[in-house]
């Protein structure tokens, strides 16, 4: 079984039992965990401290709008530095939205293991691109989840980076 059916399983039978609670964001938690520690073990970079931060729409808006940087399509997840401090910030319902009918809670795996794996990259290599760091996402995302990410799949994700790069001249300002 990989590491995509695992947490998949585990969304299953979390949705089933109580879909809207507390559940719900303790499973986020333990997936942005594991791929915490995936990241630093695995490609070796330190991660800094950070708060996650789990969020429904209307907050996930409000944190969205009080940032310089602009979004052509809107993340599932952001960073947000003001001086030393660092959040990372989930919008929990936009990430259940993703749920389709065929293999409904891979999808949402999927998404949030890359969406955490990016944020993550980002918070320890700041120094790199929004691009470069999407190009180690797949990658990462893949050996992580122990899957292929389906080229279209690949294909969506440079388009949205590449429109929302150019959309705040591809740069991760600091937002405070």
């Amino acid at each position: 079984m990989t590491r995509i059916d695992e947490w998949a399983d585990r969304l299953r039978r979390t949705l089933s039992t109580n879909p809207s609670g507390d559940d719900i964001d303790r499973f986020v938690r333990e997936l942005v965990a594991d791929c915490q520690k995936f990241v630093e073990r695995e490609e070796n970079l330190r991660v800094p401290l950070f708060e996650l931060s789990l969020c429904d729409d209307n907050q996930f808006q409000r944190l969205l709008q009080s940032l310089p940087r602009r979004y052509a399509y809107q993340p599932i997840a952001l960073p947000v530095e003001r001086g030393s401090y660092r959040l990372i910030a989930i919008n929990v319902a936009g990430l259940l939205r993703l749920v389709t009918n065929e293999n409904p809670h891979h999808t949402v795996v999927l998404n949030l293991a890359l969406a955490a794996i990016e944020e993550l990259v980002h918070a320890a290599r700041p120094e790199l691109t929004v691009t470069q760091v999407n190009g180690m996402v797949n990658d990462m995302g893949e050996r992580y989840l122990g899957v292929t990410i389906p080229t279209e799949v690949k294909e969506r994700l440079a388009h949205i980076v590449a429109e929302n790069e150019a959309s705040s001249n591809g740069q991760r300002k600091p937002s405070g």
